[in-house]
């Protein structure tokens, strides 16, 4: 059961590894959202896939239909502190019930319910954390390789086809250059409007990107934040910035992302998608821990307040068993990243795809 499609994207590995251990088992994974959903649907490892939706009520409803399957192994992927987890697994009653375990003291849930426990590991990116559920499988998963480790998200030509259209609709179907995607916002939660960067800040930072660099600059908005691109480009003129509103699939977002030569967005989804397609991503990062959940092999690329003097929203999943902002609507942590501490780690990437493209264009290719 995942919560969020970064969630997703760093257990697919996990899941992948799971069929190379046990390549004659059928696969089922638990989406909490058709989003989430489609990025093990893309999986050729993966079997089913299940949407669950409906808050508990849904829970329950998709906790019974995997006992009627008769779930031999059921896995909780990192993070799974919250009771809803719990729940999943009672109404699933699997042979083997594994899932991490963040503090010392015994869980009486677990025991009744017979749960195996892993011990999460402080320090460690999920990604790795997930991979020490199958420690408790026969054979144990020891055999992960580099490339394994990756999280992926496979395109098809329709994915491509949709991301063209997007960006013929907005009269950037002729570009000769990769363009530089920037996401201000993220989900809908109270967590995720912590995370977003305030708008202002982001149009100052699309005067500086014009400045530094010819490639377009388009400025996403997902469905859970309509208007954030116009007030963006509200807050002062911005030559040739474009918006693209995303709709669609997941997979639709994640093509357009893939012709990117950059993303610069908040910790969000979209910049674990970017990651998994093999666009670089600047992602800025304030009340989430990056050392466990910046895109996976990207954390040189994680940009933070330089004074960072709070780490007060950083006890989730180890000393509260959920998300939890503690500093009200303050948001200091996101409001002190300047556009010179992102432009830091932007311009030497933006100076590689300049190279790089007039290398290709010297080749031909």
């Amino acid at each position: 059961m995942f919560a969020g499609i970064g969630n997703a994207l760093l257990a697919v590995p996990m899941v992948r590894q799971v069929k190379k251990l046990r390549p004659a088992s059928r696969l089922t994974v638990l989406a909490g959202s058709g989003a989430i959903g489609e990025v093990f649907s893309r999986l050729g490892e993966v079997d089913e896939v299940i949407v669950c939706t409906g808050g508990t009520a849904g829970l329950i409803r998709a906790g019974h239909a995997l006992r009627q399957r008769r779930c031999g192994v059921f896995l909780l992927p990192s993070p799974s502190r919250r009771w809803q987890y719990l729940l999943m697994a009672a109404c699933v009653r699997a042979r083997r019930t594994i899932m991490h375990a963040y503090t010392t003291r015994p869980s009486l849930a677990r025991r009744v319910l017979g749960f195996e426990t892993i011990a999460a590991r402080q320090g460690l990116h999920d990604v790795r954390q997930n991979l020490l559920l199958l420690d408790a499988l026969e054979p144990p998963g020891d055999i992960v390789d580099q490339q394994d480790a990756s999280p992926v998200f496979r395109l098809d030509s329709a994915d491509h086809a949709a991301a063209a259209g997007l960006l013929k609709q907005a009269g950037l179907g002729g570009m000769r250059l990769r363009p530089i995607i920037v996401h201000a916002g993220s989900g809908a939660t109270a967590l995720a409007a912590a995370k977003r960067w305030p708008p202002a800040h982001c149009s100052r930072l699309l005067g500086a990107l014009r400045q530094h660099t010819h490639r377009p600059v388009i400025v996403i908005e997902g469905p859970d934040e309509p208007g954030l691109a116009d007030e963006v480009l509200a807050c002062g003129p911005v030559k040739d910035a474009s918006i693209i509103r995303l709709a669609g699939t997941l997979g639709t977002a994640a093509a357009l992302i893939q012709r990117a030569a950059l993303y610069i967005g908040s910790d969000s989804g979209l910049a674990h998608v970017a990651a998994a397609v093999g666009t670089p991503p600047v992602t800025l990062f304030g009340p989430a821990d990056p050392d466990r959940m910046c895109p996976f092999g990207y954390r040189h690329l994680v940009v933070q307040a330089r004074t960072r003097t709070c780490l007060a929203c950083y006890g989730y999943p180890w000393r509260s068993r959920y998300p939890r902002i503690a500093c009200g609507y303050a948001y200091a942590c996101m409001r002190d990243i300047t556009s010179e501490d992102i432009l830091e780690k932007a311009l030497p990437l933006l100076r590689e795809a300049d190279a790089q493209e007039a290398q290709n264009r010297f080749s031909g290719t």
